[in-house]
């Protein structure tokens, strides 16, 4: 969407992609898309993975894809859906959005400003998020800002994803915090903000709202990160 820029010092900026996984996600796609394109810094690229829907989205959506890369793929999963838009993006920093959720105006800007400073390099830039709660859910509509291990409150250096293999595919829930594990494992820098740039739209019905699933799969993703160590200590 935006072409090469040129920072304060007349380097290059670094080349920004989103990827947007998208599973029978017509009736939300659209809003996020819009809060990409209302970006005060515009990504280089957008790409919509679609992963195995049954809608079509080109149709559903419209004019609303304008200018939008849609990549279909057989169903795999968000994991796998994201692995393929991280492979194609051909940028160098990638940022990932849920197809339900919704950026803050600035949350590109605020999330890239870390890595144009050449004197402390990081891999990763993670901020806060915001719930917003349905009427139903008997709570306040939206939570005060909130650190997570949420992908889409995050900017990455693609290469470093890439160098941990990505999202695991074999998880569908729980992904997030296995690739952070995995990232702070393999001594990724990560800097932390405390700006909130992601509002997180919640479902109190979803399958692993309940806390103890959420604590099911971390544990999980926890000991599979332990499992790989522990192999990769045997290995010759």
């Amino acid at each position: 969407m935006t072409g090469r820029q040129q920072g304060p010092a007349g380097e290059p900026e670094p080349t920004i992609a989103v990827v947007i996984p998208a599973y029978r996600a017509s009736a939300t796609l659209g809003r996020a898309l819009a809060s990409v394109r209302r970006q005060s810094l515009l990504p280089n690229r957008i790409l919509v993975v679609d992963d195995g829907s049954e809608e079509d989205l080109a149709a559903c959506l419209g004019p609303a894809l304008a200018g939008i890369e849609l990549i279909r793929r057989a169903n795999g999963g968000p994991s796998a859906a994201r692995n393929e838009g991280l492979e194609r993006a051909g940028t160098e920093l990638v940022a990932f959005l849920d197809a339900d959720d919704v950026w803050s105006d600035d949350a590109l800007e605020l999330l890239r400003q870390p890595f144009l400073a050449a004197s402390n390099p990081v891999d990763a830039v993670q901020a806060r998020l915001v719930d917003v709660w349905p009427p139903e859910s008997g709570l306040p509509s939206l939570s005060a800002p909130r650190r997570s291990f949420n992908v889409g409150a995050a900017l990455f250096r693609r290469r470093v994803l890439q160098g941990i293999g990505g999202f695991d595919p074999a998880l569908r829930n729980g992904e997030d915090f296995d690739l952070w594990a995995r990232l702070r494992s393999a001594g990724a820098r990560v800097l932390t903000l405390e700006a909130g740039v992601l509002h997180y739209v919640r479902r109190p019905l979803d399958p692993g709202f309940a806390a103890g699933s959420l604590h099911a799969e971390r544990l999980h993703s926890l000991k599979r990160l332990l499992d790989r160590e522990r192999d990769a200590q045997r290995s010759p």
